[in-house]
Parts: C-alpha cells; structure tokens; sequence
C-alpha cells in the first residue's frame, strides 16, 4: 500500500485524484448494475433491443497495409466470399478494446466471417499494443482515417459487418465484454448473416 503525505501533495492535486477515485467508483458500481440486468433479462427480447446503424451503402474500396507491410484491398478481405466484420479500434482506448478483442477471436475462430481490425491511430504504439495483447487478427492501418471519414465513424470499437457483395449490413458502436452479452453479439451476427 502506499502512503501519501497529504501535507507534501497540494490540495488542487488532491482533489483531482479524489475525484478520480469517486468518478471510478461510479463507472465500476454502472458495470456492477448492467451485468445484474443482463443476467435478469431474456436473450431474445434483448436481441431485439440491441441497437445498430444501418446504412445503405457499400463498404468503401480500399488499399492498406497491415503492421507487417502486407498490402490488403477490399476485394482481398473477401477472396474466401465470406462476410466479413471490420472492427475499427483505437489502442488509446485499449480497456474497452482490450476486453473486447475476446469477442473479435471467437468469432472470427468460428469460421462464419473473416474478421479484420483497422486503426488510424498512430503505428508506432499501434504496434506495441498489438504486440502486448496479441489480438491474432490482422491489423490493417488506415492512413489518413479514410475508411472512419466515409463511414462517419468517431467512437471506437465499432463492429462493421459486410456482406460478400460489399454492402453493410451495420454498424454496432455497442460494447461486448460480458460473455452474455457476447453470446448476444454471436447471436446477431448469425441472424444478419442468415437472412
């Protein structure tokens, strides 16, 4: 445990860091709640409920490297004629990303999509945190965030899914680390990909 000497710390610096314990207090007490309503509602009714962007365009074309040089285009994402689900995401929000990245790996060992990541955040700690977390999926870097510009994307993680001739079925801005909630996830994938 460490000690603070209150006399040492100044009293604008202290009050900060109160604050930041009690503002985490709350996010851990919402986490707490949500995780009780997930275990007390049905799956189907809250399948329903999950709420996602439809849009009615295609995937935009695109040429990009992964984090080891390989070149990637929108055609190449779809050589096996699979769906597939981009998942944009930002290491600057590694704690949601970090959680969540579960979830990207289960489906994607699944076999019913490929699934590809893209950031536009800076390489260099793109790279560390890839290489810290291990994700196991490609990293593909969208330079100049063309694809978040064309997409309207400002949050991160977004799921992205696409079917074979290139239209987007959705996008999902919702986060997935509770497995319930990740079955849910599955579970909507598989009803987009069916129809």
């Amino acid at each position: 445990m460490i000690n603070y000497d209150l006399n040492k710390i100044e009293r604008p610096l202290f009050i900060i860091l109160l604050l930041l314990i009690i503002s985490n207090l709350s996010l851990i007490h919402k986490v707490v709640s949500q995780s009780k309503k997930i275990d007390s509602l049905n799956f189907e009714s809250m399948l329903n409920s999950i709420e996602v962007d439809h849009v009615d365009n295609k995937f935009p074309e695109f040429e990009m490297k992964d984090l080891n040089g390989n070149i990637y285009s929108r055609d190449s994402c779809f050589s096996e004629g699979k769906p597939v689900m981009f998942v944009y995401f930002s290491p600057s929000d590694c704690g949601t990303c970090l959680l969540e990245r579960v979830l990207w790996q289960k489906i994607s060992n699944s076999g019913i999509v490929n699934v590809f990541t893209i950031t536009s955040h800076n390489r260099k700690e793109v790279t560390q945190w890839v290489n810290q977390v291990d994700i196991g999926l490609p990293v593909l870097y969208d330079s100049g965030s063309k694809i978040a510009t064309s997409l309207n994307l400002k949050t991160t993680p977004v799921k992205i899914l696409v079917d074979n001739q290139y239209n987007v079925l959705f996008i999902d801005k919702n986060i997935y680390f509770y497995p319930k909630s990740q079955k849910l996830f599955q579970k909507m994938l598989l009803k987009y990909v069916n129809e």
